[in-house]
């Protein structure tokens, strides 16, 4: 303001909000980021509905600093953020939820294989429970369930290049092990 005169863009800055139109023009960018950074459509929903929360809250409590023109740029990299903030949860909920299993009782173990004795199935379960859990993860799925990359990928929630080259590095350290623990003679 100079000499009690209101620029045009700064009137702009003052009037009401009007939070429906704003989420007209850009809810559907806004969602289609989400859904990319997310697993699941719920998930995008959930991530979407908490950034633009954090805008809200942000902006009428006045402490947004910046122009409206930057609340895209905001909400988006709250939508980022949270996305990741949420992926961490889940890993960190499926890590121990996979750390947490009981041992294999002797009447039920992981793997049943009719043409091995008794011996070498407990020797390739007692490796396998040495490896990372993500790595035993897709050796099951892929060796035991017989799932192709694509449908490892779909039931990981990974990109099919990450679950080919775990599965590679999972092949690899289980060999390696195998060959450093052999089953005594």
């Amino acid at each position: 303001m100079q000499d009690g005169i209101t620029s045009a863009a700064e009137g702009a800055e003052n009037l009401p909000i009007d939070w429906d139109s704003w989420l007209d023009t850009n809810g559907a960018r806004l969602f289609l980021y989400a859904r990319q950074q997310t697993h699941s459509r719920a998930d995008a929903e959930d991530v979407l509905q908490d950034a633009l929360l954090q805008l809200v809250r942000t902006v009428e409590s006045g402490d947004f600093r910046g122009e409206r023109s930057q609340w895209l740029a905001y909400t988006l990299s709250a939508i980022r953020h949270l996305a990741a903030d949420d992926a961490r949860r889940r890993l960190t909920r499926r890590n121990y939820e996979l750390n947490v299993l009981p041992e294999p009782a002797e009447d039920n173990p992981w793997l049943r294989c009719e043409l091995d004795d008794e011996l070498h199935r407990r020797h390739v379960e007692c490796v396998l429970q040495t490896l990372p859990a993500e790595y035993v993860e897709v050796l099951i799925l892929r060796i035991w369930e017989g799932l192709s990359f694509r449908e490892m990928a779909q039931v990981t929630g990974e990109n099919q290049n990450t679950v080919n080259t775990r599965y590679r590095r999972a092949l690899d350290l289980f060999r390696e092990k195998l060959n450093s623990n052999p089953l005594p003679e």
